[in-house]
């Protein structure tokens, strides 16, 4: 290693020049960014993390089936159903599995943002895989930055999860919501 100001060679750990006196900056490593596999297991921890708050939440907003819904599944199950009743028990369940991604998406504001911004610097899924969520500089990301990474998350989702794919495919391993909000996901 050389003195970048005289070019005498210098020993590594050195912090000062001993021909020069100039003061030598250690150069941090390049960060290792997390790839698409490892952060799909991130997202599944996070998944058995907020699932049961979530499925609590369907319990206490979605009703029971009634028993009028219950003979139409029971029909259903045997063939027996109508055109109209199996279109009215798709549309029924469709909103019920929209609604819980409503509150999948409402239960995750706090969760991802307050994770990303604290120190740990990522959700559970990450610090159990030995990840965290950077800025450009490598910094702990601020509430607008984490706010940001969260809301462009269903854009990464839409369609059929291909920004999440990009994590696979980009120099830096950035899905596409990492892209737009200027974030990293490295190992820590």
């Amino acid at each position: 290693m050389n003195c970048p100001l005289c070019g005498s060679s210098i020993s590594a750990g050195a912090v000062l020049c001993g021909i020069c006196g100039h003061t030598l900056t250690a150069t941090a490593p390049p960060p290792r960014y997390a790839g698409f596999l490892r952060r799909a297991a991130a997202a599944c921890i996070d998944l058995g993390v907020l699932l049961p708050a979530v499925l609590v939440m369907a319990a206490v907003f979605f009703t029971a089936p009634s028993p009028a819904e219950r003979d139409v599944i029971d029909r259903l199950r045997a063939g027996m159903a109508s055109r109209a009743e199996v279109e009215a028990v798709q549309v029924h369940m469709s909103m019920q599995f929209a609604g819980m991604l409503f509150f999948y998406f409402v239960l995750g504001v706090p969760y991802f943002i307050l994770t990303e911004i604290s120190g740990w610097q990522g959700t559970v899924g990450k610090r159990a895989l030995g990840l965290k969520v950077t800025d450009k500089r490598g910094r702990r990301l601020r509430f607008g930055g984490a706010a940001l990474r969260y809301a462009c998350r269903p854009l990464s989702v839409l369609p059929a999860c291909s920004g999440l794919f990009m994590a696979g495919f980009t120099a830096r391993k950035q899905a596409l919501h990492d892209l737009i909000s200027g974030c990293f996901v490295v190992r820590a």
